[in-house]
């Protein structure tokens, strides 16, 4: 099955926003001396992991859900 637009869309767009909360996770650390550039980095890092869980559950939310009903067909017993 070859993946959708939408498939890959998507994957493309978890992986970056995995590597904009990489980058900005190194920016927080103590290492970096300007309190300012470390409080946006936290910021950025925040927004891009809520808008990786929000891209999560549209994802989760397009999948069927699959019950013993939607499994009725020839040679599939229910319990």
């Amino acid at each position: 099955m070859e993946p959708t637009i939408n498939s890959i869309v998507i994957s493309e767009i978890k992986k970056n926003l995995k590597e904009i909360g990489n980058l900005t996770l190194d920016l927080c650390g103590s290492q970096n001396p300007s309190p300012e550039a470390r409080d946006k980095a936290q910021k950025i890092n925040k927004l891009a992991h809520e808008m990786y869980e929000l891209i999560w559950l549209e994802e989760n939310s397009q999948k069927q859900e699959v019950t013993i009903n939607s499994l009725k067909e020839a040679g599939v017993n229910q319990f």
